[in-house]
């Protein structure tokens, strides 16, 4: 457990690079919790998650007709898998834009919306993929 100043932690965050950063797909802030609070809590039942996870799984399989995964795929087959029109590109790319994500996070993003698409069981990427993807960056 850090016991370290709210500001030696920026001080120390502030020394990674963006290029690093950005080869991490997701960020996620966790709020701490106080043993008191932990406690209290009731965590998510692990065979709800699982099932959850399976069946994205599955249906990512489905989708692509054979047993790949997102994080294999390259920009051309995300777009393809998800029925990425050319009209439907230039849009998403102007969405990635005005985000102002870099290329080369660009398709690290657009994995991990394609995996949320999977969650919901969507073939289409839809803007709502896109904007929550992002919302993980850093």
């Amino acid at each position: 457990v850090c016991s370290c100043s709210a500001q030696k932690v920026l001080s120390y965050a502030s020394r990674l690079s963006g290029p690093l950063l950005e080869r991490i797909d997701i960020h996620f802030k966790m709020p701490e919790l106080k043993p008191s609070q932990f406690a209290k809590s009731t965590p998510k039942q692990t065979h709800k998650i699982l099932a959850r996870v399976e069946h994205a799984r599955s249906f990512m399989v489905t989708r692509w007709g054979r047993d790949h995964d997102n994080a294999e795929a390259n920009l051309e087959e995300i777009l393809e898998s998800s029925l990425i029109t050319d009209s439907k590109r230039e849009t998403l790319m102007e969405d990635l834009e005005r985000l102002q994500v870099s290329s080369r996070s660009t398709l690290r993003l657009l994995r991990v919306a394609r995996t949320l698409a999977d969650m919901d069981q969507t073939i289409n990427l839809e803007p709502q993929h896109i904007k929550e993807a992002a919302g993980y960056r850093p």
